[in-house]
Order: C-alpha cells, then sequence, then structure tokens
C-alpha cells in the first residue's frame, strides 16, 4: 500500500484509529494555539488537518485558522459538522499552483505540520517554501535508531530529525524546540543538543523566518 493509499484507508476505513485520535490529540491542540498565541500568529495554515480540530480550536480563540488535506469524504463531512471553523477547509494536492495562490490570498503567516512530513515527502519543502509565511510550527516523530527498530512497521517512511529540517527549510532559523510533550524548551541551535533531542520519541519545533 502506498503512501496516499495508507493515509486514505486510516482516515476513511479505520474507526479504531479515528476513535483514538479523536480521544488523544485535544490536549496537544491546545498546547499547539497556546504557542501560536504566544508568537502573536493571527492566522495559520494546518497541513494534514485531518480532522480540522485544530483549526477548530484555533477559530475558538480567536485565531484565523485553515485546514489543508486530502479530498477524503469522511474528512468532509466531519469537517462540515464543526462549530467554529466551518468552511474553513481546502482540499488537494499540495503540487497544485491554485492551492499556493488560495493560500498567499489569505496572507497566512504560519504553517503547522503535525506528524504529516513523513506523508508528504519530496513536496513538502517546495510547497511550503512557497507560501509567505512568517513561522512553522512542526511536531515529528524523531528520526533515530530506536524508533526505527522499535516501531519499523509504522514508520517504514522517511522521517527526519531537527538537522535535517534545519536544512530543508533554509529560510528559517530554530527558534524553540520541544523534546516529547514539552519536557523543556531549547532554543539553541547548538548541532550536539539537537542530536540529544533527537533521541527522544519525538519533538516540536518552531522555525521562524531569518531577517524578520
Amino acid at each position: 500500500m502506498g503512501i496516499k493509499d495508507r493515509y486514505f484507508h486510516l482516515f476513511s476505513k479505520d474507526e479504531n484509529f479515528k476513535r483514538e485520535y479523536l480521544n488523544k490529540r485535544l490536549s496537544l491542540y491546545k498546547k499547539i494555539i497556546f504557542i501560536l498565541k504566544k508568537l502573536k500568529v493571527t492566522s495559520f495554515l494546518d497541513i494534514g488537518c485531518a480532522y480540522g480540530l485544530l483549526v477548530e480550536e484555533g477559530c475558538r480563540e480567536g485565531i484565523k485558522g485553515y485546514g489543508f488535506d486530502l479530498p477524503i469524504d469522511e474528512l468532509k463531512q466531519f469537517h462540515s459538522n464543526l462549530e467554529f471553523s466551518k468552511g474553513r477547509f481546502i482540499y488537494g494536492d499540495a503540487n497544485n499552483p491554485l492551492i499556493i495562490q488560495i493560500f498567499d490570498e489569505e496572507k497566512i503567516e504560519a504553517a503547522v505540520l503535525m506528524d504529516i512530513l513523513r506523508y508528504l515527502q519530496d513536496s513538502t519543502p517546495s510547497f511550503i517554501n512557497n507560501l509567505d509565511l512568517k513561522w512553522i510550527l512542526i511536531k515529528e516523530v524523531s528520526n533515530n535508531f530506536i524508533i526505527r527498530r522499535l516501531r519499523k512497521n509504522q514508520f517504514d517512511v522517511k522521517l527526519y530529525s531537527p538537522i535535517e529540517l534545519l536544512n530543508i527549510f533554509s529560510n528559517f532559523d530554530l527558534f524553540e524546540i520541544y523534546p516529547t510533550k514539552f519536557l523543556f524548551c531549547c532554543k539553541s541551535k547548538n548541532s550536539f543538543l539537537l542530536k540529544i533531542i533527537n533521541l527522544f520519541p519525538s519533538y516540536t519545533m518552531i522555525l521562524r523566518r531569518k531577517n524578520l
């Protein structure tokens, strides 16, 4: 099963995944919204928004949120029933230049990528770099040998270390990085510290465009 097929299956066929996803993600979304408010972000784009609950929480808190995902009928139906963010979802392929145009017109300040980079793969950098963003917030599974060994069946796709992401998004600097479950905050780009953080199961990384 290809990456896109797997994604479609998870969000359209797997009811156990849906229940677990909806139950476990809300506390994380509240933390992300807290960070966006601390950064004084007024608009954000959740790339790979899934059920749209981060967008819903952002709109509830007064931040103009938008969601972007593949045109999966089950997700569209779920989005249509949300209270605060109805109509703020766009569906399509990141390689479509019309998508870039839509988000540029909305003057999005921040992009949020939560556990989605491994699915977007090579299209990610060009899509993100073509948006006129001030901030990028990324939550990802770390790319280390422990994760690869213990969870190889789940993560037989590309994973990224913090250092790799700094190289990919070269127009941005590290602002803050948090290891798993926001245990502490690090602002240093020291490669040794970033390698230590990459030994944790996951991390949340905030990037700020250079020369702001």
